[in-house]
């Protein structure tokens, strides 16, 4: 008796006149091919097979109008013959996670439109196909906004935490990319808590500071983030322009009223941090709103004390402090 194929191809040639995800050699056999035989040598049932295809398939980014077709015609053919759409790889990932992974808007709406219970399926550290979606970099092409409006649309919750408190919003303004602010827009209109916090107590505003995205900062203050709300180590956005060095962000926060003397949980205001770290840019900035040189942080230090103690000697001969 011939032993069995090591594998086998799910997607069969076609007979002329239909369409095959094979016919143009757009899927290849690596895409298409899954094992026969688990490690231990027992056959794989059908639907194992059909479901270690279509998490394949799923993440798959054919370049061309015409494969992308095919490959859709494929995942549709795969789910027809009992392919779960609730079967997950070795991180928990669903077709759907992958989808998002890769981009393929296409396949996003087919796999939400077949099966949008999934929207809301976790992989290991807590992220549903949302988190994905709006944590990948991808190029200029990708439409993110058409994508996130599908899980609108299946009535995702857009307030839904990873398992580091981490939303969607939180994700698209950490990338700090000017041409989603439609993006953050559509989730403001559809609920997303501008003044939700992560695991750390980070605002989307925070997040858009470290950025360095002066648009998206005050597309944020323009929908109400509030410009003084504080993170678990009393850090305000305007504390987080450190992190970034962007004066740009620094003047958006300044303009729509930051508190340029609030103190963090060691006692430091921004101008603290700024000579701390030699951001010598930014003291003027801060001088000409206010900034008060006089206060100490908990060591009892003044901003100027701070910068001789750190060696941003450089700082000192620009001000009469």
């Amino acid at each position: 008796m011939d032993a069995e194929p090591s594998s086998i191809l799910l997607i069969e040639p076609q007979s002329p006149g239909q369409t095959s995800a094979e016919s143009d050699g757009s899927l290849t056999p690596q895409r298409t091919a899954v094992i026969n035989r688990s490690p231990k040598g027992q056959p794989i049932s059908p639907t194992s097979k059909f479901n270690n295809l279509i998490l394949k398939l799923a993440a798959s980014t054919p370049p061309a109008k015409e494969a992308k077709e095919k490959l859709l015609l494929a995942v549709e053919k795969l789910i027809s013959d009992g392919a779960s759409l609730d079967c997950t790889d070795s991180s928990r990932r669903t077709p759907l996670h992958r989808a998002c992974a890769s981009g393929t808007r296409d396949m996003i709406a087919l796999l939400l439109r077949h099966g949008p219970e999934l929207k809301g399926a976790r992989d290991r550290r807590g992220n549903t196909p949302l988190h994905v979606v709006c944590s990948e970099r991808r190029g200029s092409a990708f439409d993110l906004r058409t994508a996130v409006s599908f899980f609108i649309d299946a009535g995702v919750d857009v307030n839904c935490v990873n398992e580091e408190g981490v939303t969607a919003l939180h994700l698209i303004a950490e990338r700090g990319e000017e041409e989603w602010i439609s993006t953050v827009e559509l989730l403001l209109q559809n609920g997303a808590q501008i003044g939700l916090g992560d695991g750390m107590g980070k605002t989307a505003l925070h997040k858009a500071t470290v950025a360095g995205c002066a648009e998206l900062v005050e597309a944020l203050l323009q929908n109400g983030a509030a410009v003084d709300a504080v993170d678990d180590l009393g850090h305000s956005a305007l504390h987080m322009c450190v992190v970034s060095e962007s004066l740009e962000a620094m003047e958006v926060l300044l303009r729509y009223g930051a508190d340029v003397n609030l103190r963090d949980g060691r006692g430091h205001t921004v101008l603290h941090l700024v000579c701390r770290y030699g951001w010598v840019e930014a003291v003027d900035m801060l001088m000409e709103n206010g900034a008060d040189v006089e206060i100490k942080d908990q060591d009892g230090l003044t901003a100027l004390q701070l910068a001789k103690e750190t060696g941003a000697e450089e700082l000192t001969p620009r001000q009469s402090w």
